[in-house]
């Protein structure tokens, strides 16, 4: 899936991306940058609001939390010892988890 990526200069947000094809919006979270949570049925003036969102926290908490299902995606990062090179594995859950700041 192609994404368009943009980093953010956020406490809560650490980058999202958005494929407009597919409606699918993916954000990472500083608390967990190894985490996307990949949201469907996003429309484009979802995207168009979260970049132009003075604060991309609020934004994310009165747009899309609550309205759109999540997925988790998680990336596993595996030291190989006969190299440095990392082994990446992908994986995925349907149930709908959020960071704890995002449901108080």
């Amino acid at each position: 899936m192609n994404l368009e990526i943009c980093q953010f200069q956020s406490t809560v947000l650490a980058r999202a991306g958005y494929n407009a094809d597919r409606e699918i919006l993916v954000l990472w979270f500083k608390c967990s940058p190894h985490v996307g949570y990949e949201y469907s049925g996003v429309p484009l003036k979802i995207w168009d609001g979260l970049l132009h969102a003075h604060s991309k926290g609020k934004y994310y908490r009165y747009n899309i939390l609550g309205t759109y299902s999540a997925n988790q995606h998680r990336i596993h990062v595996e030291r190989r010892s006969d190299s440095s090179m990392s082994n990446l594995q992908h994986s995925s859950r349907s149930e709908e988890q959020v960071p704890v700041w995002a449901t108080a």
